[in-house]
């Protein structure tokens, strides 16, 4: 057996990080369940290598992206490879205190 395909990041799990360096492994846009109730939506799907090996997918937010597009450019294929670190804020979302994954 190996390790178990499609696991995604919350921000709990990035939260209780020690390392939070990762290298970006694959992004794609695929359709997601947007569970606000609007059913699917296109969404980008970033597969990510954490500092220990392990490998994890992670729908991140437009401001994510944006940032890394500043970063690396705004052609997606520029992100593989790429090492960045995440950072992990608390905020209200749909009127919840929730960790939320950015990079620094």
């Amino acid at each position: 057996m190996g390790q178990i395909e499609g696991l995604r990041l919350t921000g709990e799990f990035v939260y209780k990080l020690v390392d939070k360096n990762f290298t970006i492994m694959k992004m794609i846009q695929k359709k997601v369940r947007d569970f606000s109730g609007d059913g699917d939506i296109d969404k980008y799907v970033m597969t990510v290598k954490l500092s220990d090996g392990k490998i994890r997918d992670w729908i991140p937010n437009m401001t994510v992206i944006q940032t890394l597009a500043d970063r690396f450019g705004d052609n997606s294929d520029n992100f593989l490879g790429k090492k960045a670190k995440f950072k992990v804020v608390e905020q209200k979302v749909r009127g919840n205190l929730t960790k939320v994954i950015y990079v620094e």
